[in-house]
C-alpha cells in the first residue's frame, strides 16, 4: 500500500509529460464524433468518470511500485485520451449547451494551467462566462493564467444566483492569495525565474510580474469578508463559507509579526529531540529560516545559508531554521541529504499553536532577521541583501538601543521589508 502523495506524486509526472498532447491530438476516430446531444454526452462523461473511480480503486490496492506504476500508466494512456475527446466536443460545439458542459467537465478534471483547462476556460469565458452551471467549477479554477481571473470575476460582477455569485468571489479570493504568495516568491528570489518559466512557462510569469501582491491580499481580504457577511450560511466542502472564509483571513488580516516589533519567543526541540529556544540568543543577530524538504527553493537557499555561518562565525550571530515536515524523520533525513548547518526546530504540526502559525507564514521559503535586542528588524532578504543587514545591525552592535534604553530598530535600504525608524 502507497501513501497518497506518492500516488499524486506519480500521476502529476504523468500529466506533466502528458497532457501537452491533449489539445494536440486529432480526433480521427475518437469517440467524440458521436456527441450530438445532452443524453450522448452524459453517456460519454459516465463512462469517463467510471473509469477514473475504477483507478482510484485499483491504485488503493496496489501492492508494489512496479503495479502502481503499471496501473497509473494504463489510466493516463486512457484519461488523456478522455481528455481529448471532451475538449474537442466543446471547440466542436462552444456556444452550445453540449459544448458549455464539456468545457466545465474539463476544467473540472484537468488540471489547472495545463492547455486543455486553459482551452476550456477561454470557451466559457467567450460563450457561457455567467452560467449558473459554472458554480461546480469555480473551486478548480486555480490556475495563474489570466482566463481563470477573467472568469471568477466575470461570475462575480454578474447576476447569476446568489449561490454561484458569492462561490465565484471565494474563488477568486483563494486565487488571488496564492498568486499574491507566488509573487512573494519570485519578488524575493529573482533567481528562481528560470525555473519558474520552465515549470510553469514564460507567458505566465511575465503575466504574474505585472501583479501587485498587496493589492491581491487587500482584494481578497475584502473579498472574504463580503462573502462571510452576505453568504456564510452556504456549505463550502465540510464548512460553511463563513468558517473557510474566517480561516482564510487569519494570516492574511495578522500577516508577519510586525516590523520593529519583538519577534515572538519560539521554545521547542530541535531536529534531535534537544531543546532550542529563541530568547537565549538574545544579544546575537538572529536570521529565522522557514524550510522544508518539500521546499524546492528553500533547499536551494542552504548553500548559501551555510556560507552566511562560516563567514559571521566569529561573531554573536545565529541561523536558525524552522522545518514544516509532516514528520522529524523527513525532516533529519533532508537535513542530512542537503549538507544543513544549522540548528532546526521541528515544527510539530499536532501542537495546537505551530510556529508556522505564530508568524503567520504562508509562503515558502520565509525568513526574518532579528536584531540583538529579540527585534525583527527585516524579513524575506537572501543572498547578499541578507548578508549586508546582518553586517549592519552586528556594526551596530553598542548601539542597538537608543539613549532612553528602545530598541533601535533602523535598517538598510533593502529588497525586502525593513523596520522603520523609532519614533
Amino acid at each position: 500500500m502507497f501513501h497518497s502523495r506518492q500516488v499524486v506524486s506519480c500521476l502529476a509526472v504523468f500529466l506533466l509529460c502528458g497532457f501537452v498532447l491533449v489539445v494536440h491530438g486529432q480526433d480521427k476516430g475518437s469517440t467524440n464524433k458521436s456527441v450530438r446531444s445532452e443524453d450522448d454526452l452524459d453517456e460519454l462523461i459516465k463512462r469517463h468518470n467510471d473509469r477514473r473511480l475504477a483507478f482510484h480503486k485499483e491504485i488503493a490496492t496496489a501492492s508494489t511500485k512496479e503495479e502502481q506504476a503499471r496501473v497509473s500508466e494504463d489510466f493516463m494512456a486512457y484519461w488523456l485520451s478522455a481528455i481529448n475527446d471532451v475538449v474537442a466536443i466543446a471547440k466542436r460545439q462552444p456556444s452550445s449547451g453540449v459544448g458549455k458542459r464539456a468545457a466545465i467537465w474539463v476544467v473540472t478534471f484537468c488540471d489547472a494551467d495545463y492547455t486543455a483547462n486553459v482551452e476550456a476556460a477561454e470557451i466559457l469565458l467567450e460563450h457561457h462566462p455567467r452560467s449558473a452551471e459554472l458554480e461546480v467549477a469555480y473551486s478548480k479554477l486555480t490556475g495563474f493564467h489570466p482566463v481563470y481571473e477573467k472568469l471568477l470575476r466575470a461570475a462575480a460582477d454578474s447576476n447569476v444566483t446568489e449561490t454561484a455569485k458569492a462561490y465565484a468571489m471565494f474563488a477568486l479570493a483563494d486565487l488571488l492569495v496564492s498568486r499574491s504568495s507566488l509573487k512573494d516568491r519570485m519578488d524575493t528570489s529573482p533567481e528562481l525565474r528560470p525555473e519558474l518559466i520552465k515549470e510553469m512557462g514564460k507567458h505566465i510569469v511575465e503575466y504574474v510580474e505585472t501583479t501587485e501582491r498587496r493589492h491581491d491580499r487587500a482584494e481578497a481580504i475584502r473579498l472574504y469578508k463580503r462573502v462571510k457577511r452576505e453568504s456564510g450560511d452556504l456549505t463550502y466542502r465540510d464548512l460553511t463559507l463563513r468558517d473557510a472564509a474566517t480561516e482564510r483571513l487569519l494570516p492574511l488580516e495578522q500577516t508577519y509579526p510586525e516590523i520593529g516589533k519583538v519577534a515572538p519567543n519560539i521554545n521547542g526541540r530541535d531536529l534531535q529531540g534537544n531543546a532550542l529556544a529563541l530568547e537565549d540568543h538574545r544579544g546575537k543577530v538572529v536570521v529565522i529560516s522557514f524550510w522544508a524538504s518539500w521546499c524546492g527553493p528553500c533547499l536551494s537557499l542552504v548553500p548559501a545559508e551555510n556560507k552566511l555561518i562560516e563567514h559571521f562565525k566569529t561573531k554573536p550571530f545565529a541561523l536558525m531554521g524552522v522545518n514544516g515536515d509532516d514528520s522529524v524523520d523527513s525532516a533529519i533525513q533532508a537535513a542530512d541529504e542537503h549538507d544543513v548547518h544549522f540548528r532546526s526546530w521541528w515544527d510539530d504540526p499536532a501542537n495546537h499553536m505551530t510556529i508556522v502559525e505564530r508568524y503567520h507564514v504562508t509562503s515558502w521559503p520565509t525568513v526574518f532577521v532579528v536584531d540583538q535586542n529579540g527585534v525583527i528588524r527585516n524579513k524575506n532578504l537572501f543572498g547578499s541583501d541578507l548578508q549586508d543587514a546582518v553586517d549592519h545591525l552586528l556594526s551596530a552592535g553598542a548601539t542597538a538601543t537608543d539613549n532612553r534604553g528602545r530598541p533601535n530598530v533602523t535598517a538598510p535600504t533593502s529588497s525586502g521589508d525593513v523596520a522603520p525608524p523609532p519614533r
